[in-house]
């Protein structure tokens, strides 16, 4: 995208211009005056100059790109974005001070070699050819200092502004965990357990706290979230944006609900589009999911169609509330064996209550059935003894139905001594 091309040009532009003032400082202050010889000379030296210049106008471009995007292609205005318009155009400062630097330099000296410094050379020639050398070296000492400390200054200020995800996004990516994405924690003693989930700011972690400083406001995650295009009140990178600016202006003893509503809570739908198309590697559903968690397991409060989901899952083993003694019904017919008739079954398939219940799931469960006859596979099922493996109640933040409901199937699973299991279903995987 030409966004991501911006930032490939702002990331190695300034890459170049860094380490190309390191080795200028490195070459004038410390080589010629302790070691009496320089670095930048000859060919080398050429080379050099030609690609600053062509680092400073890739990181100008990636800069207008920016600009572009933001207050033309997106339409918002400098009000309301005054932070960002000061950050680009702090940038845009340095590097254009940095050309005129450039620039005053080759009027005064007229080397011979100026046209690999092209940027330079072309200001020289167009604005300052028959300026005195004295009023261009009085210009240059007095830009030099601008520059100087201008840069100094913007260096100084990142651990303060947009720019610190520099360094915090890659340490997040470090961090990042390595379960699968939809992996949640188990709770161990969860009948120990006095409190659950998150209701204080200063309950998150720190790797929560490293995600929300991590974000670089790029809204993919925006723009794949199915309840930002359904129009709900959610958006992951404003649920982020948020808790990030609780933290930075001292809301850490502050209740959650303060920053983040009931209804973005429950609009999401745990679907980890956002954290997939993340570059920063947030996890976004895991803080909706804790938030929930205490919501539901600690307060009882939750959507009235939730609680008809809780009721099912207790009494009947699937969220629809359809009878529990039902659940084989769409093995009739296709001579599948229970694991009680069939104990030494090398596979246990798994169908879950989509593939039980569901109509047009039914067809992928006897699909898949005849699939795993006509390959020979020893396999049966729990038939009626199956019940929801509790993901979605988790997910919901009910911690108490989802351990009632995974306790209850590993149970049957130890008692029938099953090793293998064939899942269709990806909460079923998960769980």
């Amino acid at each position: 995208t030409p966004v991501g091309k911006a930032h490939f040009a702002l990331f190695w532009g300034f890459i170049f211009l860094f380490f190309g003032t390191s080795l200028a400082t490195i070459d004038w202050d410390i080589t010629r005056l302790l070691f009496g010889f320089r670095i930048l000379q000859g060919d080398f030296y050429l080379f050099y100059k030609l690609i600053l210049d062509f680092a400073g106008l890739a990181t100008l471009a990636g800069l207008g790109v920016a600009v572009w995007s933001r207050w033309i292609k997106k339409g918002v205005s400098l009000e309301a974005s005054p932070r960002f318009a000061m950050l680009i155009g702090s940038l845009a400062l340095i590097i254009i001070t940095g050309f005129f630097l450039e620039a005053l330099r080759l009027a005064a000296q007229k080397p011979a070699w100026a046209g690999w410094s092209f940027v330079g050379n072309f200001i020289a020639t167009t604005l300052f050819s028959g300026i005195s050398a004295e009023k261009l070296e009085t210009a240059h000492l007095i830009l030099w200092w601008i520059h100087g400390i201008g840069s100094l200054a913007f260096i100084a200020s990142i651990p303060l502004n947009f720019f610190s995800h520099m360094f915090k996004t890659p340490w997040n990516i470090f961090e990042q965990k390595l379960e699968p994405m939809g992996a949640a924690p188990k709770i161990d003693n969860i009948e120990e357990q006095e409190t659950f989930g998150i209701s204080q700011m200063k309950q998150f972690t720190w790797k929560d706290r490293l995600d929300f400083a991590s974000c670089t406001e790029c809204a993919r995650c925006s723009a794949v979230c199915p309840a930002v295009k359904m129009g709900t009140p959610l958006d992951p990178k404003n649920v982020v944006l948020k808790l990030q600016h609780a933290f930075a202006n001292g809301g850490e003893n502050e209740p959650t609900e303060k920053f983040i509503s009931e209804d973005e809570l429950w609009a999401c739908t745990t679907c980890g589009a956002c954290m997939e198309a993340c570059p920063a590697f947030v996890e976004h559903v895991p803080k909706v999911v804790k938030m929930r968690t205490y919501q539901v397991s600690m307060e009882s409060a939750f959507p009235p169609e939730a609680q008809a989901t809780f009721r099912n899952l207790e009494n009947n083993g699937n969220p629809w509330g359809l009878g529990w003694q039902t659940r084989s019904k769409w093995a009739e017919g296709l001579d599948v064996p229970t694991i009680a008739e069939a104990p030494d079954a090398e596979y246990l398939y798994w169908p879950g209550c989509s593939g039980a219940f569901d109509a047009r799931n039914r067809k992928v469960s006897a699909a898949l059935v005849s699939l795993l006859a006509e390959a020979g596979v020893s396999f049966a099922i729990l038939g009626n003894e199956e019940k929801c493996c509790g993901d979605a109640a988790r997910r919901m933040g009910n911690e108490f139905v989802y351990f009632m409901l995974a306790s209850e199937n590993i149970a049957t699973l130890q008692a029938y001594g099953v090793k293998k299991i064939i899942v269709q279903c990806p909460h079923c995987y998960q769980a």
